[in-house]
């Protein structure tokens, strides 16, 4: 079976996720120092605050998240045996992605038929 992802920066709400069948990754951002990982430090995006941060010249940062946090997203998939496609923002945008890459590295070791 093959299990679809996605992940925030895609815009991709909860609720639009499980509709799809997507699992959905949460991407963090940091506004006004404090780090936010949408969907599991809130339930519903708040966006009229959030423009308002941005209107009062906040200016908020994406980061990476790290190869554990793939591991914890992936490993379950592959330990059932499914396949996973990931859609994601974009491949370049983003340092996320070495993570990832090494994350599945280490994964392909333990199910080496999972792709």
């Amino acid at each position: 079976m093959l299990r679809l992802f996605t992940d925030t920066d895609c815009d991709v709400t909860p609720g639009i996720a499980s509709l799809y069948g997507y699992s959905l990754i949460s991407m963090p951002y940091s506004i006004d120092g404090k780090t936010v990982y949408p969907y599991e430090d809130f339930e519903k995006f708040d966006a009229h605050a959030f423009y308002d941060l941005l209107r009062r010249g906040s200016l908020p940062n994406t980061s990476a998240i790290s190869k554990d946090r793939y591991l914890r997203y992936f490993e379950p998939v592959f330990a059932c045996g499914d396949d996973i496609l990931y859609v994601h923002f974009s491949r370049a945008m983003t340092a996320t992605f070495d993570a990832m890459d090494q994350a599945v590295s280490e994964l392909k070791t333990r199910y080496p038929s999972r792709r």
